[in-house]
């Protein structure tokens, strides 16, 4: 091979091609979600009956519901695996989780069981029991929601710690002019 050709340049020793933390978490709420999608598609072709009872907040069939949320969940899962800028995926998954747990709260505070039909429909293809499947959905939300915060607090304290680089520089620069 002829030198320089791409078979002889050494691989680059650079930090941001490793895959860190931050991007493992996006990737892991990308596969999630995703996989979450999957079942909710699965689910919303099940019994009709149980499909087209209105949901308790916003009064659209189940079958309708889970087909947004499916749709929601792609869309996200899509970000974040297409997108490179950290903070605006941190950000995404962090409103995602904040939905889904208002979405929660309102269903508790209207006296709603979270145990809804689609649930029972997925532990019949699952061996879990829809209690388990609930406990699952509230460690997954606990996820998506520290994991979000704790990412945009990661970025925020590097953007800060450039800006403070930057401003340094900027003095160390203007010292040498000055002192001429």
């Amino acid at each position: 091979m002829p030198p320089g050709s791409p078979r002889t340049q050494p691989l680059p020793n650079n930090q941001a091609m490793k895959p860190n933390l931050r991007d493992l978490f996006f990737y892991s709420t990308a596969v999630i979600l995703f996989v979450m999608a999957a079942s909710e598609l699965l689910i919303s072709k099940g019994i009709p009956a149980l499909l087209n009872y209105p949901d308790p907040i916003f009064g659209l069939p189940n079958q309708v519901m889970l087909c947004l949320l499916a749709g929601l969940n792609l869309v996200v899962s899509a970000f974040l695996l297409f997108r490179s800028k950290r903070r605006f995926k941190a950000e995404l998954v962090a409103w995602l989780a904040n939905v889904l747990l208002v979405y929660r709260v309102g269903e508790t505070s209207l006296g709603v069981p979270f145990l809804p039909s689609c649930l029972g429909n997925l532990s019949d293809w699952l061996p879990l029991s829809p209690h388990l499947l609930d406990r699952i959905n509230l460690v997954l939300l606990g996820y998506f929601l520290s994991g979000s915060i704790i990412v945009m607090v990661l970025e925020w304290r590097e953007w800060r710690q450039a800006a403070e680089n930057t401003a340094i520089q900027t003095q160390n620069q203007k010292k040498p002019a000055e002192a001429t």
